[in-house]
């Protein structure tokens, strides 16, 4: 194999994990996730292979070993987690960035990483076209901001100003008018793409950087006004055009006014609910963490009631890696910064820097700087295609570096006399471990998420088939996969008890507390294991269940303390209440959820409920109110009768 066609097929590999990691349809983020982490493991190990007999020439920097001993501490974080398999998936997740940087830096093939921006050059004119498309022409659907590929717009805007930054570097460092010109009319594309997004913290980041980066570059921004002056042109003119939004509260140039002179009631837009959650999860878990990717399990336990939306992240990811990975997380993430920060200014400082190579430096440093500072207000660090970019900058960023400050770098060989196979085994051996142990659960996770479908659609042969095998590959440690398992002996409890005899019953009881008990076991902060605990003990007869089983009514507290959203938890102590006559109460504990969104159907059950309590009580207004939400809700569900319970999806792989 010639070194070309070597790096050709590792071109291919990065590219094609990148083009995975922007979950091009919603549907298949979970597939689409394992193809690019296998496919970034392949990479790296194909890069790692070239040069098994004459040793790696290693980068020797602050930056890789403040990235090091993060992905590292991440790493440690599986052991403290309350669901390792989760963990595992995350850490695989943020692997790619480091990967990505670590083995770019290590090849130093400044051809294939060229060959590399150009494609991406493209596919992000075709991604900023879809999105200026997804604005002018589908701007009600999509709520006035573009998002697609990604699932959220803040994503999207992010991941375009890495593209923006990169072109406007083009711009100054092209050498023939031709390429100027392209790269004008992409930089100026690239824009537009981030406006449609209406994501003001991408836009401000952007807006706020870059005349300190065309400052730094004065020469090349003197020399070059032409092209700029045209880019900020077309950027206004896309900019003033977003007025045309249908989507009135999301047109980008309301929005960035109404910031500015905090003309809205919360400018956060409900960050400071979030962040309140957050701290509550911070104060109790800040020396060694939840464990990374957890977040979505604690958060509901934390959340205070002004926070009506529900999320999977933080929304600051300085604060969620506190979160998860304790008190050295965001030391850690800020000393990268600061190591990052000190080497561009030494390098920029160097007497004899190029003009290329000023423009080498900064355009990738800037790019960078907008996605982190963007990431105070979001969760930047938290999306796939984004760490992809960003390592891939990072690299570019570094090499340019070392160059023009004449690094060192230390020779690592193999042990003497190791043959190319020993030396090769060597290499696959930790991701042949990572993927082995990763790869079959996120495979269960496909399967249950499968089953899930065909119980919706009533095919129990397939359910149970597809439950059995995920149960199997995950080695019996997926907790959903036993949560949707153990709905179909209640079910049998519930609707053909009448009919079974007493051996069929116990077996029947017997076989719900054995899915219960293993996803308490495995995930000890699942409300819906708590939630089916007490409807077992409502449903089999006590004469089946252990007998320091708790009360339902203590499941179901027990429920609605881990998740404030269970809504099923709140509906069964609500009918409890009544029971005993305090229906005031009862009343209470509704209505404290009624301002929720929910991701469940069974709020439809919960509108139903209001609306018959409020007709009862005479209350027309909050009648007729509740009776919009009920269908809403049943348009929105359309008559689905599997729902699913807040805090129970990996948040990185979340719809």
């Amino acid at each position: 194999m010639t070194v070309r066609s070597f790096f050709s097929l590792s071109i291919f590999l990065w590219l094609a994990a990148f083009i995975c990691a922007l979950y091009f349809n919603n549907a298949w983020q979970l597939e689409l996730f394992g193809i690019s982490i296998a496919l970034i493991f392949g990479w790296s190990i194909f890069v790692l292979q070239k040069d098994i007999k004459a040793g790696w020439q290693v980068p020797q920097s602050w930056a890789h070993r403040f990235m090091g001993g993060f992905w590292l501490l991440a790493f440690l974080s599986l052991f403290v987690s309350d669901v390792i398999n989760v963990s595992l998936m995350a850490f695989c997740f943020f692997s790619v960035m480091p990967l990505t940087f670590y083995f770019f830096t290590l090849r130093r093939d400044v051809e294939a990483m060229k060959s590399i921006g150009y494609i991406l050059a493209g596919i992000f004119a075709i991604l900023s076209i879809w999105a200026l498309i997804q604005f002018f022409f589908f701007n009600m659907e999509n709520k006035g901001a573009a998002h697609h590929p990604l699932a959220n717009s803040n994503s999207l805007g992010a991941l375009f100003n890495l593209a923006v930054f990169s072109a406007l570097g083009w711009i100054l460092i092209a050498k023939k008018r031709n390429e100027k010109v392209v790269a004008t009319v992409l930089s100026t594309l690239y824009l537009g793409g981030l406006i449609a997004t209406s994501s003001r913290g991408a836009f401000l980041s952007f807006a706020v950087l870059l005349p300190i980066m065309l400052i730094c570059l004065k020469v090349e921004t003197l020399r070059d006004w032409r092209f700029l002056m045209a880019f900020f042109i077309g950027g206004t003119l896309l900019f003033l055009s977003t007025i045309l939004g249908e989507f009135e509260s999301n047109r980008m140039i309301a929005r960035v006014s109404e910031m500015v002179s905090f003309a809205q009631e919360d400018v956060s837009n409900n960050r400071f609910n979030i962040w309140m959650g957050a701290l509550g999860v911070l104060k109790e878990n800040w020396i060694f963490g939840i464990g990374i990717g957890m977040f979505f399990l604690h958060y509901n336990e934390y959340r205070i009631p002004e926070e009506l939306k529900g999320v999977y992240h933080a929304h600051s990811d300085p604060l969620q890696f506190g979160i998860e990975l304790g008190v050295l997380g965001p030391i850690l993430f800020y000393a990268f910064l600061m190591a990052v920060l000190v080497r561009t200014i030494k390098t920029y400082r160097v007497e004899g820097i190029s003009s290329d190579q000023r423009v080498l430096l900064l355009a990738p440093f800037f790019g960078l700087s907008a996605v982190t500072l963007h990431s105070h207000v979001t969760f930047n660090f938290y999306n796939l295609s984004i760490l992809y970019g960003c390592g891939l900058l990072l690299a570019v960023w570094y090499l340019t570096s070392e160059q023009v400050l004449r690094a060192q770098r230390k020779q690592v060989m193999m042990p003497t006399k190791t043959s190319y196979a020993s030396g090769l085994l060597l290499i696959i051996l930790p991701f042949l471990f990572l993927g082995g142990l990763f790869l079959p659960y996120l495979a269960s996770e496909h399967l249950v998420n499968s089953a899930r479908q065909k119980m919706i659609k009533g095919d129990l042969e397939s359910f149970s088939k597809d439950i059995q095998l995920a149960n199997k590959l995950s080695r019996h440690t997926n907790y959903r996969s036993n949560l949707l398992a153990v709905t179909v002996p209640l079910t049998l409890l519930e609707e053909a008890r009448a009919e079974m005899d007493a051996e069929r019953t116990e077996n029947v009881v017997k076989q719900a507390l054995y899915y219960l008990e293993n996803a308490i076991a495995i995930n000890p902060r699942s409300a819906a294991a708590l939630y089916y605990m007490g409807q077992l003990k409502e449903l089999a007869p006590a004469e089946y269940l252990p007998e320091m089983m708790k009360t339902s009514e203590e499941y179901y507290k027990e429920a609605l303390r881990l998740d404030l959203l269970h809504i099923g938890a709140r509906m069964e102590l609500a009918d409890i209440l009544m029971l005993r006559g305090d229906k005031k109460e009862a009343l209470k504990l509704l209505e404290a959820g009624y301002r929720f969104q929910y991701k469940t159907v069974k709020v439809v059950e919960y509108y139903q409920k209001m609306a018959f309590i409020y007709l009862g009580d005479g209350n027309m207004d909050r009648y007729q109110h509740a009776l919009k939400k009920l269908m809403r809700a049943q348009e929105r569900f359309g008559g689905s009768n599997v729902g699913q319970e807040s805090g129970e999806t990996p948040s990185f792989v979340a719809p």
